[in-house]
């Protein structure tokens, strides 16, 4: 006689029904998302979870077609997230970008965001948050998160399956986000994945987001063998390589990248020969070779390079005599040797400033 055995159910994860209030798919908006489910999975929302589950995105806009007016609908949803509200009174005076509801008033979103009956309501941005727009929702807490942007989120105050966390978000926490969601920003136009290890997964991904015009890998693991697949990049504009493995190795595909116009090389050991393939780049305007190996043979090289308008050789082998003939040969362009204070490499602009 065979006894029969108790099969245990597994059951699937529970759909997560989200409105992104005016998402219009920017990098911010993605980033924005990111930082969401970062929060979610930190605080154990449907046991933390959340990467898992199938998600049912509802993006409502009034720029997006077709327009839709959030404060005039009635649909309910677990999560909310608004991306950057203004605040009440620029709309009033027309000072606000963007298109923006006639009903766009305190009043109305407190009514409407508690009609959503959503678990969690995630508000970004230094004006549009809660507190700035003084959001007082019934039935929800309001709970400040340290990040960038400003981000307040409205918990029930009875959280049932959620256990809220206080955490900041940081400047490293987001770049992980990025690299370990890379697949979801192929739409892109800037990255900063700066002090990550890169896999060849990662590499191949960089390589296929077309519209990619600005990018940071400070301090990754970058090295010269990588190089190819940034060479795909056929719109970037500013690359930041600082503090990776490259050497002039690398700069043989630099050199193919005719669009950039920012790049900096800082503390690579990149030299003479490497800068003598920049001389392609007619579109440069800003270059860091701070903390290189180069030498007074590359003066030549980069007299090539007439559109500079800012150069960087802090910490080089630089001789005062060729700073000063270089000086003459690049009139137009600000140079900094080494008894001038060196660049803020923030002159390009990071996706995520830490």
């Amino acid at each position: 006689m065979t006894t029969a055995c108790a099969i245990p159910v597994v059951s699937s994860p529970q759909r997560v029904k989200v409105a992104h209030v005016g998402f219009t798919g920017t990098d911010d908006d993605r980033d924005r998302w990111l930082a969401v489910r970062l929060w979610l999975k930190r605080s154990a929302y449907r046991g933390g979870a959340i990467d898992g589950a199938p998600i049912e995105e509802d993006r409502v806009d009034l720029s997006r077609d077709p327009r839709r007016d959030f404060l005039c609908e009635d649909l309910q949803y677990d999560i909310v997230v608004t991306h950057n509200l203004p605040p009440f009174s620029m709309v009033a005076r027309g000072a606000a970008d963007g298109a923006f509801s006639p009903l766009h008033s305190n009043d109305a979103w407190r009514r409407r965001l508690a009609a959503s009956s959503a678990d969690l309501i995630f508000m970004f941005g230094p004006h549009g948050n809660a507190i700035s727009l003084n959001l007082d929702v019934p039935g929800y807490n309001c709970l400040w998160v340290a990040a960038l942007p400003p981000l307040t989120v409205l918990v029930p105050q009875e959280p049932g399956h959620v256990r809220p966390s206080e955490a900041p978000i940081s400047y490293h926490d987001m770049v992980e986000a990025r690299l370990r969601h890379l697949p979801e920003l192929e739409a892109n136009e800037a990255l900063d994945l700066s002090h990550c290890q890169l896999a060849r997964h990662h590499l191949e991904l960089i390589g296929r987001m077309a519209a990619l015009t600005e990018l940071r890998l400070v301090a990754t693991n970058l090295g010269d063998l990588d190089m190819p697949f940034l060479g795909a990049l056929t719109r970037l504009r500013a690359l930041v390589l600082d503090q990776t493995g490259i050497s002039d190795a690398a700069l043989e595909t630099l050199g193919r990248m005719r669009t950039l116009e920012h790049l900096s090389l800082t503390d690579t050991t990149v030299g003479d020969d490497g800068v003598h393939q920049l001389r392609p780049l007619r579109s440069l305007r800003w270059l860091s070779l701070v903390g290189t190996r180069i030498t007074d043979r590359c003066i030549a090289s980069l007299a090539h390079l007439t559109c500079l308008r800012s150069l960087s050789l802090v910490r080089t082998a630089l001789s005062p005599d060729s700073l000063e003939s270089l000086r003459r040969r690049l009139s137009d362009c600000i140079i900094e040797g080494e008894e001038d204070e060196p660049f803020e490499v923030g002159a390009i602009r990071a996706v995520c400033p830490g």
